[in-house]
């Protein structure tokens, strides 16, 4: 978490849940988990009073297995800070599963490139410090519906890659390219993701893929400001390895970062 900060508060990544959810129901079902849906980040954790344990909590429901991370607080009471529920993989995939390639050239051309590291500065300008760990985009090319970005594993996280499921900084570089979506030209808008309605494991990640994040609609009758989007991680022939879908996010506006922070920082 040295690495992933808001306002100089060290945050566990959301990203880092899913990886707990899926060693957690891998180790407990000897299965390998398939997809986790019904995902909801709820209260960040905070180091700001040092270490701190967490706790996953798996109820088996027939095929799948429904899923709690939470903390302690002062008092002893749980504080919970992800749900959802995995399926597991049952030894085989979907048809369509094995055939999705995007090729990525193709998108390249309809896209202006923007500068990577300018992105990252502008998301210091809104108190949200991403360090080597999580700096994972390399490239970013923008249009006017989706934005894809190339990600790359940091050097000295590299040896210890293949001992994750989903890396989470291969996963927040994924969920760090929205915020081109929601600003201007090469401008981050901060954001805070709530909700995930489904994410699809296909295939193991690679130390560098391609992140290719799209608008979805929202329905009309949905609260101002909340915004969906599908994203897809790819390999770098344009195979699909990990599918999001329909992840949801709130715009936080930078006034809002220095008295609610903690609600900013629930942002992967």
């Amino acid at each position: 978490a040295v690495d992933h900060r808001v306002r100089d508060e060290r945050i566990f990544p959301g990203a880092g849940y899913l990886e707990m959810a899926c060693i957690s129901a891998n180790i407990a079902n000897e299965q390998k988990v398939r997809k986790i849906k019904d995902i909801v980040w709820m209260q960040p954790l905070s180091f700001r009073t040092g270490t701190q344990a967490l706790r996953t909590v798996l109820r088996h429901n027939g095929e799948t297995a429904e899923y709690e991370i939470s903390s302690f607080d002062d008092l002893n009471e749980a504080v919970v800070h992800c749900e959802g529920r995995v399926t597991f993989a049952n030894g085989s995939a979907e048809p369509d599963d094995t055939d999705e390639r995007i090729v990525i050239h193709d998108l390249k051309n309809q896209c202006v490139p923007a500068d990577s590291a300018a992105y990252y500065e502008a998301f210091e300008g809104y108190g949200l410090h991403y360090g080597p760990s999580f700096q994972s985009i390399q490239e970013l090319h923008v249009s006017d519906s989706f934005a894809l970005a190339k990600l790359k594993i940091a050097e000295h996280l590299k040896s210890d890659f293949g001992q994750f499921i989903l890396h989470p900084s291969i996963i927040d570089g994924a969920l760090q390219t929205i915020g081109v979506l929601m600003g201007a030209g090469d401008e981050a808008t901060p954001y805070l993701p709530f909700a995930l309605d489904e994410i699809e494991l296909l295939r193991p990640l690679a130390p560098i893929c391609y992140a290719y994040a799209e608008r979805a609609e929202v329905p009309a009758h949905d609260r101002a400001g909340i915004m969906k989007f599908n994203i897809r991680i790819l390999n770098e022939s344009g195979d699909v390895l990990v599918r999001m879908n329909n992840l949801y996010v709130r715009p936080l506006p930078v006034l809002q970062l220095e008295s609610d922070a903690p609600a900013a920082a629930a942002r992967a």
